[in-house]
């Protein structure tokens, strides 16, 4: 059954997914939608066109307006670790029994905790409590 990942061209959270098809030797359709910034390191000013335009289109409804999004066999899932772990079961990598997949899911936990702390001490402004701003 032939798959469909769609996010934009950066490595960003879908990346572990294309290396999950990548390390399994499975082809997919990768759609990268472009970024642009017309101030140079300037988040505010990112210009999405394309990205956009498919989002007013109703593409991404299912995934509440936001990418990664996976479509196979016409249906449609977001949220990267979700789209992760049905990958990682359709290409054989979720491991061989439950434990082995309870593991790797885990795994997949401590990744989003690993990066949700990699942001707070790049930006000082995120370690302050909600009662601090």
């Amino acid at each position: 059954m032939a798959m469909k990942l769609s996010y934009f061209d950066i490595r960003g959270i879908a990346e572990p997914t294309r290396l999950l098809f990548a390390a399994a030797k499975v082809d997919y359709e990768d759609i990268r939608y472009p970024l642009a910034m017309t101030t140079p390191g300037d988040f505010s000013t990112v210009v999405r066109a394309e990205f956009d335009a498919k989002k007013a289109e109703g593409e991404f409804d299912a995934a509440m307006g936001k990418v990664p999004i996976l479509e196979c066999g016409g249906v449609k899932i977001g949220q990267s670790k979700a789209i992760e772990r049905f990958v990682a079961k359709k290409v054989g990598l979720m491991g061989s029994n439950e434990i082995e997949e309870a593991q790797i899911d885990m795994l997949c936990c401590h990744t989003v905790d690993i990066r949700t702390r990699t942001r707070q001490q790049r930006r000082p402004q995120a370690r302050m409590t909600w009662t601090q701003r």
